[in-house]
């Protein structure tokens, strides 16, 4: 006990308080615990949201001893913007994950599923527009991640910079203007 009585820093619940908004939530599967550390790091280092750093909700890192794990991924729920949902065999067999993927759009948060093994989500995930990092390296699963993230904080995909111009003779000879395949 430090001196004057208070209480170490850890002893607190440091999930997010009421009022506290975080930029990301985590919910995935316990066998995903290494993707979830690594998405939760590449958003916390590498995500700037208004020129600062984004804020991210990992469980593994914010439900501390002390902390009530229900009422803080509840708080989660509640205080953050946009639920990342890590999609892998193991999140989609787990019918809790539907109920809490559920509770997270009822808060009207936007939910950014990150697939990274194949797996088939049921009804209430199929519709939602997925990242996809599944069989990608380290360097192309970071570029997919940035991007989809971007995306889904901006609303949409519009490249940086302008597409090539579409040749005449394009691929297969088709496609260019006055060809099969363009506008006359």
């Amino acid at each position: 006990m430090r001196s004057g009585g208070d209480p170490p820093s850890g002893l607190t619940d440091s999930a997010p308080a009421p009022g506290d908004r975080q930029d990301f939530g985590l919910l995935y599967s316990r066998r995903d615990i290494a993707w979830a550390r690594w998405i939760a790091w590449v958003l916390e280092e590498r995500v700037l949201l208004d020129s600062r750093p984004a804020t991210v909700f990992h469980p593994e890192w914010d439900i501390v001893p002390g902390s009530n794990q229900p009422a803080s991924m509840a708080r989660m729920l509640e205080f953050s913007d946009r639920v990342v949902l890590i999609l892998s065999p193991d999140f989609v067999a787990d019918s809790q994950n539907d109920s809490i993927a559920s509770s997270a759009i009822l808060h009207e948060r936007r939910i950014v599923p990150v697939r990274v093994a194949e797996c088939q989500p049921g009804p209430l995930l199929q519709p939602i527009v997925q990242i996809d990092l599944t069989g990608q390296d380290e360097t192309a699963a970071l570029t997919s991640l940035l991007a989809g993230i971007d995306a889904a904080v901006e609303g949409r995909a519009k490249p940086p910079t302008a597409p090539p111009f579409p040749s005449v003779a394009g691929p297969g000879g088709e496609g260019g203007p006055g060809k099969a395949g363009g506008v006359r």
